[in-house]
């Protein structure tokens, strides 16, 4: 299974988000994350439907929260 988004998808997503961040709505900048929706280690798809535009702070915030 594809865990990175293609550059098609991450253009479809930016388009999606009209150039914001889809957490805080600051504007993207050139740098930005095509993040899963529901977390790829959580079995969520590689797909637009299933994506989102994040910038990176958002993103890295965001992170993987795991129970040991």
């Amino acid at each position: 299974m594809r865990r990175g988004f293609n550059g098609r998808e991450r253009i479809a997503l930016y388009l999606v988000a009209d150039g914001k961040c889809q957490k805080c709505q600051e504007e993207l900048g050139q740098v930005w994350h095509a993040d899963h929706i529901v977390p790829f280690s959580k079995g969520g798809e590689t797909h637009v439907s299933n994506g989102q535009a994040l910038c990176a702070g958002c993103n890295l915030t965001k992170g993987c929260k795991v129970n040991v």
